[in-house]
């Protein structure tokens, strides 16, 4: 678990990600089986997006990330966002700084 938490976090300089009690992490969860079968050539489309109006080149990859977390609340469950995520604080911006202190293992 190491490798996929912490030592991305000390590599980035980002105070957060590991999966340790107090930690910051936020977490996607994937389903493998999906993941494997996916075929993203298949899935690419143009959506014309009406805040910007323009058209969008998606690729979307519906049923491969089951669920995501970000600071504690679910952000995306089941191929839909979660309700309150464009009106509630969901996490925060994290910026590379001073070098994170060492978990004991």
């Amino acid at each position: 678990m190491r490798r996929l938490t912490r030592d991305v976090s000390e590599i980035f300089g980002i105070k957060s990600g590991m999966l340790n009690r107090g930690a910051r992490a936020d977490i996607t969860i994937i389903d493998p089986d999906a993941l494997e079968t996916y075929d993203g050539e298949a899935d690419v489309k143009r959506i014309y997006r009406e805040e910007f109006e323009h058209e969008q080149l998606v690729n979307r990859s519906d049923n491969v990330v089951a669920a995501t977390i970000i600071g504690g609340k679910i952000a995306w469950n089941n191929n839909s966002f979660a309700t309150g995520l464009n009106s509630e604080s969901y996490g925060q911006v994290l910026t590379a700084g001073e070098p994170m202190p060492l978990a004991a293992e």
